[in-house]
């Protein structure tokens, strides 16, 4: 018998959807694109690339949105920009976190137990 690569997937995986798409030809984009936001519950998905896949980074983004919506009612409110530019220092470093400008030893932790580096 002769199968092709569908046939081959279909047959090792019954029952799982598989897209076939192209990175360089942009084909089968749309397919996966309306399966991720099936399984996301909403179609609300922006088009320039705004997806937080990981729940450190959401996080990390909440904090920092946190710190800069209290400097900005610290100097709303007519306070010392030194303690605005604490908030704004913690932001920062939330943002840090994502950019990996700042690791959290859990982080580091995570990444040498799930893969193999230095061996």
């Amino acid at each position: 018998a002769v199968w092709n690569a569908d046939q081959i997937i279909g047959n090792l995986l019954p029952g799982v959807k598989f897209f076939k798409i192209s990175a360089k030809f942009g084909d089968g984009l749309e397919a996966l694109r309306a399966a991720l936001t099936d399984l996301n519950g909403s179609r609300d998905i922006p088009d320039d690339g705004g997806i937080i896949t990981q729940m450190r980074h959401k996080l990390a983004l909440e904090k920092a949105l946190a710190n800069l919506t209290a400097a900005g009612e610290i100097l709303g409110a007519g306070h010392s920009p030194e303690l605005a530019a604490f908030e704004l220092t913690e932001a920062l470093d939330a943002l840090d976190e994502i950019t990996g400008r700042k690791i959290q030893d859990d982080v580091l932790a995570k990444i040498f137990s799930t893969f193999c580096i230095g061996k």
